[in-house]
């Protein structure tokens, strides 16, 4: 693991503390209001959810979460249409029209390798298209996860791909993503109907340049890197203008487990059914008694991954991390529990109409009220990124530690940096890395909150994922770049780094990445062809750092300055370049990693001290921790800053029980903010006690396990 210096604090220890390494323009941040996310349908963000029949018997119907939701229907629109569809009773508070979305099942129900095709007919009929045309872009598209695209980004490209779209098995990497591209062009694109495109995976940059309306990031008990796929949406939805959903299935405790009485057996024995919690779709009456059926599928959010501990820190951190919508695997089925009054003795007008269905509204309806309520009383603004981790616009990544490119292509060096990059960024707190083995640890009646799919993360959520094929426009937005893997030769990328840095930008690259076209004085050096070994560095202070052998290449200084050198030739390792308004960060060690050939390298510690102290120059609300961790985020608004803190550890989830809490955990937070600010904090209303110091504003804050913080810092 590299070393963490903005949240430790350890800063006084980096070397050359008085050079800055971002430069003075990136520090001011200025280009943070062209980060704004696209709207859906007017507002920032929206819950989709279905309309069923015990809505309107129940009252739920004229919850405002429900009555202002975006519209979920499964399939076949025909019979959501209609003047007297559930659809034409939901309200948009800005007065526009309620947005849509299509759960598109395949052919072969929730799996499938085809979308539905008698929903497809549908789709065709006078009745749908005239309705298409009066919703028009408010028809946000379809979605289908549990089927084909979901197959594509997990388990990918199969054997009869390239039998089925007549193209020779791909050899490389661009001839898998033409293939891959083949495949989504053929099977997804269809009717020129939108299409939200997403799963467990990181194609985002590639579906939304194919075509697709929105990408979809798919979060779950059993996945375990939430936050990595919010930095590929995020940065997606922002290269090229379009929408961001989030499917959330925090129930994945209760899938694909055979359940008689207490006992939990068959995990992953190539038997088990597909048990859904959803009561009109379940699969499970055959052969799970009732009252374990009632205990696991219908009790909702009592067990399992709670309500307050899981699922709600979760949805704040959709709502702050820039998504456009959420939509819950069961939605509004979550509404209800069967033969349980969570209220006691003291019931709720909404209780007591629920109790003539024999049901009650179980905790997920206070949760909504509560988001819907937040997002509606206090703007989001800006999610503050302020470091795009650049990849080739032909990444084959697809899923952490994978041992292939899109499946097919060996990986290469560049390929390692990137897994290095975001296992060091967004690790994981299972040893075991494999998608098999992290899915069964997920399933076991014991699960702690680490091995669920949100994290505390050692740097915070401050970066977005781009591809080499965005415009200048939007790379100049970011104050920081990070030159990440093999990037091709693409005649239009040099010259777009050149201009980022001239006006501003800084970019950090190394040896591997350097480019015939670069001026020689905008990285400050001059490769000398000759390699040499190193298993040490040193700053200029005489600060020593041990790393594992690596081979970095000999350089000749031009008009840039070294930051660190070699233990034992004393020659260049970091380069600091001024160029134009910028400065470029050169690193002699291709990838940043040392020369382990026969397993995984590893990124070199100097990656993580170099980025640390980025953030720390770049943030202008730092968080130190005194105890314990948190996850960390940023968003500007108009008159100061929102910082959300949220504390995942220290939370155990089991099947049938209450989640436990180790309050020993609790974080013990210090914020310091450049600037005056009045503070509060805004999911409680209570103030916050702080003081100003030096043109600072300094608080301390305890954040205990499965809560969330949302401090406001307002001139």
């Amino acid at each position: 693991m590299v070393a963490v210096f903005f949240i430790t604090g350890s800063i006084a220890s980096s070397p050359a503390a008085a050079e800055p390494l971002v430069s003075e323009q990136a520090r001011s941040f200025a280009g943070i209001e062209r980060l704004a996310l696209q709207k859906m349908s007017g507002q920032d963000f929206w819950f989709f959810l279905k309309a069923l029949p015990e809505d309107q018997s129940t009252g739920l119907e004229n919850e405002p979460f429900l009555k202002n939701a975006g519209y979920l229907f499964f399939n076949s629109p025909i019979n959501h249409i209609g003047q007297s569809s559930p659809l034409r009773k939901r309200i948009n508070p800005t007065g526009g029209k309620i947005p849509v979305l299509c759960y598109m099942m395949g052919e072969k129900g929730w799996g499938g390798n085809r979308y539905h095709p008698g929903a497809m007919e549908d789709f065709k009929t006078a009745e749908a298209q005239a309705w298409l045309k009066e919703w028009g872009d408010d028809f946000i598209g379809l979605t289908h996860l549990e089927g084909n695209w979901n197959v594509v980004k997990t388990r990918f490209v199969n054997d009869q791909w390239p039998a089925v779209l007549k193209m020779p098995f791909p050899t490389n990497k661009e001839e898998s993503y033409s293939l891959v591209e083949a495949y989504f062009k053929k099977f997804m694109l269809l009717n020129n109907l939108p299409v939200l495109p997403g799963s467990i995976g990181f194609l985002d940059h590639h579906t939304l340049r194919w075509g697709a309306r929105a990408t979809t990031t798919y979060f779950g008990s059993n996945l375990l890197y939430a936050q990595l796929q919010s930095a590929f949406a995020r940065g997606a939805a922002r290269q090229f203008g379009k929408l961001w959903h989030v499917y959330y299935a925090n129930y994945g405790l209760c899938v694909n487990l055979k359940l008689k009485g207490e006992g939990v057996e068959g995990v992953f024995d190539g038997q088990t059914q597909f048990c859904h919690r959803s009561p009109e779709i379940t699969t499970c009456e055959t052969y799970v008694e009732n009252n374990t059926r009632q205990r696991y599928m219908l009790a909702g959010a009592r067990l399992g991954a709670d309500v307050k501990t899981s699922m709600r820190p979760n949805y704040y951190f959709c709502y702050m991390a820039g998504a456009n919508s959420l939509q819950n695997e069961s939605d509004s089925t979550r509404f209800r529990y069967a033969g349980y009054n969570p209220h006691g003795r003291t019931e709720s007008p909404l209780a007591r109409n629920f109790r003539n269905d024999k049901t009650y509204p179980s905790p997920v309806v206070d949760l909504y009220r509560e988001i819907d309520s937040y997002a509606r009383r206090q703007p989001r603004g800006t999610p503050c990124t302020p470091v795009a981790i650049m990849l080739d616009r032909h990444h084959g990544y697809i899923y952490p530690k994978k041992t292939t490119c899109f499946t097919f292509a060996p990986l290469e060096r560049g390929d390692h940096q990137i897994n290095e990059l975001f296992d060091a960024l967004f690790p994981f707190k299972l040893a075991e890395r494999s998608y098999e083995l992290a899915q069964k640890a997920s399933y076991l009646r014991e699960v702690p909150a680490e091995h669920c799919c949100f994290h505390n993360l050692p740097y915070g959520n401050f970066f977005d994922v781009l591809t080499n094929d965005c415009s200048l426009e939007t790379l100049s937005a970011y104050p920081v770049v990070l030159l990440t893997g093999l990037q091709g030769n693409w005649p239009d990328l040099t010259e777009k780094l050149v201009r980022y840095v001239k006006d501003g930008g800084t970019l950090a690259m190394d040896a591997s990445q350097i480019r015939r076209e670069m001026p020689a004085e905008m990285t400050g050096v001059e490769t000398c062809g000759e390699w040499l070994d190193g298993k040490g560095h040193i700053d200029r202070r005489g600060n020593q750092v041990a790393e594992k052998p690596y081979a970095y290449q000999k350089l000749k200084l031009l008009n840039g300055e070294a930051l660190h050198f070699d233990s034992d030739s004393k020659l260049p390792l970091l380069v600091r370049t001024k160029y134009g308004k910028g400065i470029v960060l050169f690193c002699s060690v291709p990838h940043f990693l040392d020369k382990e050939e026969k397993e995984n390298p590893r990124l070199l510690k100097l990656c993580g001290m170099t980025l640390g102290r980025m953030l720390d120059e770049v943030l202008p609300v730092r968080v130190k921790v005194a105890s314990g961790s948190i996850d960390y985020s940023l968003n500007k608004i108009g008159n100061g800053w929102l910082a959300t803190l949220i504390n995942y550890d220290g939370v155990t989830h089991g099947m049938g029980q209450e989640p436990v809490i180790d309050k020993s955990l609790t974080a013990q937070i210090r914020l310091e903010a450049d600037g005056n600010y009045d503070v509060i904090e805004t999911i409680s209303g209570e103030k916050v006690e702080y003081h100003r110091k030096d043109g600072r504003t300094i608080l301390k804050i305890p954040v205990l396990p499965g809560d969330v913080k949302i401090i406001k810092l307002s001139h």
